[in-house]
Order: C-alpha cells, then structure tokens, then sequence
C-alpha cells in the first residue's frame, strides 16, 4: 500500500525500486528521484524494530551515498486507532 501511496506522490517523476539488494541486505523500497536514491525501510512494530531499523537504515546510507534515508514502523497493536 505505501508503494503504491508513494508512486502517486512521485508520480511519474521517479522511480520506486521494491527489495533492492543492497550487500548482503535488501532496502524494503529505493525512490530515485532527480539522480538520487532515497531508501525507506518498512517494519512492523514489535521486538527491536526500531533499533534494528536503524541500524539497517544507517547502513543504507554508506551503501547507497544517499544523505537521507526513512525508517517507517506501522504500528499494528489494537489499542491504537
């Protein structure tokens, strides 16, 4: 769904590359927009998402020269609305 959200954004003006791999990784979804890379790392929340993401997120960035990467956590739990 947040491919699809983000393709109508960019709309037409990028390109939305899904499960890229990326070293011994894959980055979750890469915009290219204007020659640069932008990757966006999805997560469920739970158990380390967050520091993990991070992690995964910060290695993006070496990896693809990119200066800003996203780290998106959905947040599933049925307390929330």
């Amino acid at each position: 769904m947040l491919q699809a959200f983000l393709q109508r954004v960019v709309n037409g003006g990028a390109l939305i590359a899904r499960g890229m791999a990326v070293g011994r990784g894959r980055v979750d979804l890469c915009i290219q927009y204007a020659g640069k890379p932008y990757p966006v790392e999805l997560k469920l929340a739970g158990c380390g998402a967050k520091s993990c993401g991070l992690e995964q997120t910060v290695g993006y960035m070496g990896t693809f020269g990119a200066k800003e990467v996203w780290l998106v956590i959905f947040d599933r739990s049925p307390k929330k609305s």
